[in-house]
């Protein structure tokens, strides 16, 4: 497993907090060996998210709400891990593309440490997409995901699972091979069926 250790700091008005880089392949194996990010809060909402793609096409939480699992993966233009599990995560989002899993990727570089959207690093990572065969969308941060989870991670890439309604179900640091993302995603799923399954009554 690999990331790129992030630092926390306070920004514009418009946002509490925010991140900004200080790139490192960081983590000893004892600090990676849990798979689960104590810093995602799992009883929390991603929130109601309403921005664009990099394409500047609109994007908002709402339009997910018939998914089963979604994927958010936070990654930045400047993360070597972030840009090596690409390739695999664009394999999942295509061969599970009918499975209610969607795959959303957030870019937390698009904007800047001042709060401010920075149109040279979008242009880089639209074509790191392109170079990547990134077919999955990978959105802009709006407020809600810059002073919600991206405000709470020391790293990345992390990634934030929720159902389709937006509640957090687990919360991941460092990147994973295919393997191990197709056997966590098999795992939520299952979560998360289970979960929706309404609880059986008994007959006195």
């Amino acid at each position: 497993m690999k990331r790129c250790s992030y630092m926390e700091r306070v920004i514009a008005a418009i946002v509490a907090t925010m991140l900004f880089a200080s790139c490192g392949l960081a983590a000893s194996a004892a600090e990676t060996e849990a798979a689960a990010d104590p810093y995602i809060d799992e009883s929390r909402n991603i929130g109601a998210i309403d921005t664009v793609d990099v394409y500047g096409e609109p994007f908002t939480r709402a339009g997910l709400i018939d998914s089963k699992l979604v994927m958010f993966n936070i990654w930045t233009t400047w993360c070597p891990p972030c840009l090596e599990e690409m390739p695999a995560l664009a394999d999942i989002a295509r061969e599970r593309a009918d499975t209610g899993f969607r795959l959303v990727g957030v870019m937390a570089d698009a904007i800047s440490e001042l709060g401010i959207y920075d149109a040279k690093t979008v242009e880089v990572g639209k074509d790191i997409i392109s170079k990547l065969g990134v077919e999955y969308t990978v959105i802009i941060p709006d407020e809600a995901l810059l002073t919600g989870v991206i405000s709470a991670i020391y790293a990345v890439p992390t990634t934030v699972f929720t159902d389709g309604h937006g509640n957090i179900i687990s919360g991941v640091v460092g990147s994973r091979t295919k393997e191990e993302w197709n056997a966590l995603i098999d795992e939520l799923t299952a979560k998360v069926v289970q979960d929706e399954q309404p609880e059986e009554t008994t007959v006195p």
